[in-house]
């Protein structure tokens, strides 16, 4: 069975966030949503500015958001998808961001939205849509001509009960995941202990790939967007693997070079039965006088922040980057002055971390291998509920 496609202006409300200077930020108030707060996994206020609610109330009061939105980028990364909880009750989007909701509840149950959006028909509807050389985006205009799927209301309850189980378990790894993550940077803080050059701990690794020696089957690759949105490709184009990228064969971690706000810093464990391809966008540090999990947390200290945006802020150009030598020259706490019962306790809370992170990756992967099948109609919903099982 195939179910039907209408018009996306039909069946759901949308409305684009304001153009809001920043000249209207504020330290608090009212919170703005950015980009930022749609990334996988991530709390939909971080990374918000904020406004002032006598001004919100009088010029952008029909805006603000409700539990149960769905939100959607359509500039820069395109096709993020979040919906509205609680903590952002109130809150405006920022222009960029869409928000969705029914138009009638008995035609699309809000639960459902989130994967109207997510679907591979409608995302190749977006990237068709996109414009711009540098920056893509899309708006208002091109989703009124878009179209999406839409099942019989007891079917998407179903299939938003099926799925939401996987996106459920998915938000409570990311919870504890940042409540790991947030102990072991905390219990590094020490803003006199003894440090030493970047460089001194770790290798930089150049080696690249052999071509001839990879096959797409058995690799994937490492780029901002996917661990942005916190899952790495199982594969990769076959361009890719000829192009010569740098190969991650240990754990390691990796700095990104090329972030106009904030270089960032990621953990990567590494599966023997994998090779994985850093892109140029990183620095591939391989620890040797420590784990990748006790140098993650001492990367993460808020000193190595400020220095890494104040290194991207000094460059210039339209693609602004960092440069090796100066972040192998950064001042670090030294892992060596780190008692070797702070080592097993950070390696103690973070290791797990790493297995949620992978969890998580394969419950994505579950929930998008299942969403066509059911979006199309060829999977029935009970047996998509026996694989989630």
């Amino acid at each position: 069975m195939t179910w039907p496609k209408l018009p996306l202006a039909d069946v759901l409300e949308f409305r684009e966030g304001p153009g809001i200077l920043a000249a209207d930020f504020h330290d608090s108030g009212i919170p703005l949503v950015r980009l930022a707060g749609l990334k996988r996994g991530r709390d939909l206020l971080e990374g918000c500015n904020f406004l002032d609610p006598a001004k919100v109330e009088a010029r952008w009061s029909q805006f603000r958001l409700r539990e149960g939105d769905v939100l959607l980028s359509t500039s820069a990364s395109l096709g993020e998808v979040a919906v509205v909880g609680e903590s952002a009750v109130g809150a405006v989007p920022y222009t960029g961001l869409i928000a969705f909701r029914p138009k009638n509840y008995n035609v699309v149950h809000p639960g459902f939205i989130p994967l109207m959006l997510r679907e591979r028909a409608f995302r190749d509807q977006i990237e068709a849509m996109g414009v711009g050389s540098v920056m893509k985006h899309f708006g208002p205009s091109h989703l009124r001509v878009m179209s999406v799927t839409v099942p019989p209301l007891r079917e998407q309850r179903a299939i938003a009960e099926v799925l939401g189980a996987l996106d459920d378990k998915i938000a409570a790894n990311t919870t504890l995941i940042a409540a790991a993550e947030e102990l072991a940077i905390a219990k590094l803080h020490w803003p006199d202990a003894p440090r030493t050059h970047l460089g001194n701990v770790v290798f930089h690794r150049r080696s690249q790939v052999n071509p001839a020696q990879l096959s797409e089957s058995t690799v994937a690759h490492y780029s901002l967007p996917a661990f942005d949105q916190g899952a790495v490709p199982e594969t990769v184009d076959p361009g890719l693997i000829k192009s010569g990228k740098f190969v991650v064969d240990t754990p390691a971690v990796l700095v990104s070079k090329l972030n106009p706000q904030t270089p960032r810093i990621w953990r990567v464990e590494f599966d023997p039965s994998t090779t994985r391809l850093a892109s140029t966008e990183f620095l591939v540090l391989e620890p040797f006088t420590c784990t990748p999990q006790v140098l993650w947390a001492i990367l993460n200290q808020p000193d190595f922040s400020r220095y890494l945006q104040g290194l991207v802020a000094g460059t210039t150009g339209s693609h602004q980057r960092v440069r090796p030598a100066d972040v192998l020259g950064t001042s670090i706490l030294d892992p060596r002055e780190i008692p070797s019962p702070l080592h097993d306790e950070l390696n103690a809370i973070l290791r797990p971390v790493d297995a949620l992170k992978a969890e998580n990756r394969t419950l994505a992967a579950t929930r998008d291998t299942l969403l066509p099948q059911l979006m199309s109609g060829k999977l029935r919903v009970r047996d998509a509920a026996q694989a989630v099982s």
